[in-house]
Parts: C-alpha cells; structure tokens; sequence
C-alpha cells in the first residue's frame, strides 16, 4: 500500500532528540490535541511521573477545548524536566469524581500500543502513528462519532489480540495513557540526549465501528469486558494473593515490577 512507504520514509528521517528541537513543538502539540479530540466536550487526562520515580503517577485533567491553552502550558513546563509526560486516549467527565475507568466519558479515537509490531502490518491505515521510542510506535484511529468507553475497549482489544504475536501490548482499557508527541522520552536519555517522541503520520481519517470488521471478534476479550465479568475479580491485593503460596524472589520480583512505559 502507498501510505505504507510514505511513513517508512518519515521514521527514518525524522526522528530527532529533544535538545536539537527548536521551536514550534507547543503548536505541533495543539494541533496534535485539536485532531484526537476535536469539537467533543469532556476533560483532557495528563500524567506526570518523575524519572526517578517508577510510580506515584501524578494526574491533572484539563476542560477540553476551553483550557487548551493552560493545558499547553503546563506540558511544556513539565517537558523541560526530567519528568515523563503522558496523556489519557480518552476524555473524563467530572475531575472531581474518582481518578478511574468508570469516569471516562467518551472516545474519540481507538488506539494501539504497537510496541515492537511493524505499522505496515496494520489492517486499517491509522489517522496518526506515534513513534514512542526508536522502533516502537503507538497508533490512533479518529472516529466519524465519539464512542461509549465499552464499545470502544471492544474494538480496540480486537487489534491488540490480533497483532499480539508481533509485539502489540494489551492496551484496551479505556483509561490508557500514550506518551504525548513532541516531549522528551527520558527513558533513552538525559536532557541532552533524550529522543523525542514524533509523530510519523497524521491525516484527518475518520472511522466507524464497521471499518474495524476486517479484526475477527474476539469472544474471550468480550466476555471479560462485560461489567458482570468484571465483577468476579478478587478484591484482594497482589501481596496478599502472592503470600499464600511458596515462591521464590525471583518470581516475587517479575510478579512486582512495575509495568514498563514506552
């Protein structure tokens, strides 16, 4: 397909690192913003988390589209410190309400986090490839009309399994943070090496539910999804499950690491 080598080309040539960035990356940020979310009301989610630092995540929700400009601000204010910067693929209703799932409000995309897997591989053309770090990317699909957070993890749990094999993480939780374009990945540098994160291809592509049906269904990922399913889950901590059987500390250790961003 001819978008395939059109992308190929840009990978190549256009990644950078963040101390040769010159100008313009707050505005390469809004449009970014103004192409994922459009016109639809809700809150914008940005996570912080300090290099040092695996957890203690720290979230700040923005009106969409009246504090654009703030929203702006404070991510270029926190681009310039070793800080990882991320943003939530979906928009919150109430920020005063529980920091969870069950806040998000609507989606205005599908997403994928690629990883490892190669985009030309992709069954539907994305409107907006991401390369998180050298050779991982992260992919975004707009939508005609804004989705239900259920249906949407749906859709999106379909490309990750499909393309699992290849390196796709299980991202589908509607909650899920990206890496925001156009900030440092400090996870392969410093402040003077750190590569940024680009954005390798962008178009106004807009999707309905029906385009994703070339994703055979999958039964499994749709059952655990159902809000009854997910009422059987333990209510139970990690630690407590874990000391109920002999292990050793290097299972402990895997068992306790923290996920790891890209």
């Amino acid at each position: 397909m001819l978008w395939e080598a059109q992308y190929i080309l840009v990978v190549v040539v256009g990644y950078s690192v963040f101390s040769e960035l010159v100008t313009d990356t707050a505005e390469q940020r809004r449009d970014f913003f103004k192409l994922v979310f459009g016109h639809t009301r809700g809150y914008v989610c940005l996570a912080y988390r300090k290099h040092t630092e695996l957890k203690n995540m720290r979230k700040k929700y923005f009106k969409w589209p009246d504090d654009i400009d703030r929203m702006l601000e404070n991510i270029d204010a926190h681009s310039k410190q070793l800080i990882h910067a991320y943003f939530g693929v979906s928009l919150y209703g109430d920020p005063t309400a529980p920091k969870s799932k069950e806040n998000v409000l609507r989606c205005t995309t599908l997403w994928a986090d690629l990883d490892t897997t190669n985009p030309a591989h992709l069954l539907v053309k994305p409107s907006i490839l991401v390369q998180s770090s050298p050779g991982k990317f992260q992919a975004l699909w707009l939508l005609e009309n804004p989705l239900e957070p259920e249906e949407a993890e749906i859709l999106t749990a379909k490309i990750a399994y499909y393309h699992r094999h290849e390196g796709a993480d299980y991202c589908w939780d509607a909650a899920h943070i990206f890496r925001i374009p156009y900030t440092p990945n400090f996870k392969y540098g410093d402040m003077s090496s750190a590569p940024l994160v680009t954005i390798t291809h962008a178009e106004r592509l807009l999707y309905r539910p029906s385009d994703f049906d070339l994703y055979p269904a999958v039964d499994s990922i749709k059952k655990y999804l159902e809000p009854e399913a997910r009422g059987n889950i333990p209510n139970e901590s990690a630690s407590s499950i874990i000391s109920r059987y002999p292990s050793d500390s290097d299972l402990e250790e895997l068992f306790y690491q923290e996920p790891e961003n890209k």
